[in-house]
């Protein structure tokens, strides 16, 4: 009987321990604001600008010696088409995005581009890739950097970069 009463007490602390930590976590998402159309303050030059100067600064840490060349990255004029380009019925609705580009040119000449934006309602993160690529009848070349983020009470935070390829 003993057992029994303790392990009751046991299985709705449990229970109880796992309705605050959702009621938490709901809490948490909307103190912080934290919804898709966040993306879209890109759209305004200042804080566009604040996020290609985290890009510049991540590159530098990434690449004391100065960046690969090979290495392929998001720009202003890029980013600026990409945000208009977006379908943002599509976006809010499903949380992602994407758009291929076969004349757009950046610093190393490479035309042929494919950006895509996914959001992760839970983490309140983003998930922006930039994937390059050549195409010959002998061969395929694909490089990607993707770009993690999230923004949260209109400031950018976690930010990440990683390249693939």
């Amino acid at each position: 009987m003993k057992y029994i009463i303790i392990g009751a007490l046991l299985f709705s602390m449990v229970g109880c321990f796992q309705n605050t930590k959702n009621q938490n976590k709901e809490t948490f998402n909307t103190q912080k604001k934290c919804n898709s159309k966040s993306f879209f303050l890109l759209e305004n030059e200042v804080f566009r600008e604040k996020f290609l100067h985290k890009v510049d600064s991540l590159i530098a840490i990434q690449y004391p010696n100065g960046k690969v060349k090979t290495s392929v990255d998001i720009t202003s004029d890029m980013l600026v088409k990409f945000l208009k380009d977006i379908d943002k019925n599509t976006f809010l609705r499903t949380n992602n995005f994407e758009k291929k580009y076969d004349n757009l040119k950046n610093t190393n000449g490479i035309k042929k581009y494919r950006c895509s934006i996914e959001f992760y309602p839970m983490e309140c993160g983003y998930r922006f890739v930039l994937s390059s690529f050549i195409e010959t009848k002998e061969w395929f070349d694909e490089t990607s950097t993707i770009y993690s983020f999230s923004i949260i009470n209109d400031k950018i935070i976690n930010f990440a970069r990683q390249e693939a390829g």
